[in-house]
């Protein structure tokens, strides 16, 4: 199983894979045989150099097996040194010819960088592109990959691209543009999350105001009711009778001439009226009063009873 930070060999990753390899192997010290670098010694079989060799060669031929998805292991039948086995896996995996540097060409020069992408990622994209076409034996410089990293950006980066035409030939480094872009990038986000701050904050203001206009506070609409309640106590408003001040033995008649004089009784010509209190009541009254005396009269004579 590999490592962690060092994926398996899948056939779509062998740029990555090959470094990855080198470096797993760089400090095994297994590097050297490996990769071709170290060849085996011609003192004979049985010489301490020899079998220090088939040692090393078996230990890197292990690792390189064990990096590798079972789909590769294919290419590596039957091939008895780790540096074969290098070799046919590069073969096999950075093919050579015009049309593959024509095809790696055309992608390092029309990669772009990916709304959800950090700009570290796409950096790195394009290094790696470039790698690959100098492992084709194309010639690539700073200048390409910085030409290449500056024709990838979304047009949020104008000005940044133009202040970098503008910059001085011994300042326009890799390294250095690099260190710009990641800056770049951190004002970019700065500046995004600041304006969606500020619209959060006008939005939830807007907010505020409508509820204010549109909703009357609780303590002023309590204030409205209360105003319009009548004690049946004492027959003032602006009070409960479970909150009135006054003694509880207040004449009831006060009570219901206050609460006759709030009926409204619309307004008609006066006329003799004729009252007769049924029987529970014991006495008969007549009366020639207009309607809203007599109706005043009436409740006040009720309550009384």
């Amino acid at each position: 199983m590999s490592p962690p930070g060092v994926s398996k060999l899948n056939g779509t990753n062998f740029e990555v894979w090959v470094i990855l390899i080198h470096a797993l192997l760089t400090r095994k010290g297994l590097e050297a045989v490996a990769f071709g670098e170290l060849s085996k010694p011609e003192t004979g079989p049985n010489s301490k150099g020899v079998k220090e060799w088939e040692r090393k060669n078996k230990e890197s031929m292990a690792e390189i097996i064990l990096h590798v998805e079972e789909t590769e292991l294919s290419h590596l039948q039957l091939l008895p040194t780790a540096y074969e086995m290098i070799e046919e896996l590069t073969r096999m995996h950075r093919p050579v010819g015009n049309t593959t540097r024509m095809s790696m060409r055309r992608r390092f020069h029309s990669v772009k960088l990916k709304p959800d992408q950090s700009m570290a990622s796409y950096i790195a994209e394009v290094r790696t592109l470039a790698q690959r076409l100098r492992a084709l034996g194309v010639t690539v410089n700073d200048e390409d990959i910085i030409l290449a990293l500056t024709m990838g950006l979304p047009r949020a980066y104008d000005m940044f691209v133009v202040t970098l035409d503008a910059m001085p030939t011994d300042e326009l480094t890799l390294p250095n543009v690099i260190s710009r872009l990641l800056n770049e990038e951190s004002r970019h986000v700065a500046v995004a999350t600041a304006e969606e701050t500020l619209e959060e904050s006008a939005a939830a203001a807007v907010t505020k105001a409508a509820a204010k206009r549109t909703a009357p506070s609780n303590a002023a609409d309590a204030a409205v009711r209360l105003a319009r309640i009548t004690c049946y106590n004492c027959g003032e408003k602006g009070h409960y009778q479970a909150n009135c001040s006054s003694p509880r033995s207040a004449p009831v008649a006060k009570v219901a001439e206050a609460h006759a004089a709030s009926v409204v009784v619309a307004p008609r010509p006066t006329r003799s009226n004729i009252v007769e209190i049924d029987e529970e009541f014991t006495n008969v009254c007549h009366f020639e009063l207009a309607l809203t005396a007599l109706v005043r009269y009436l409740f006040t004579s009720i309550c009384l009873s």
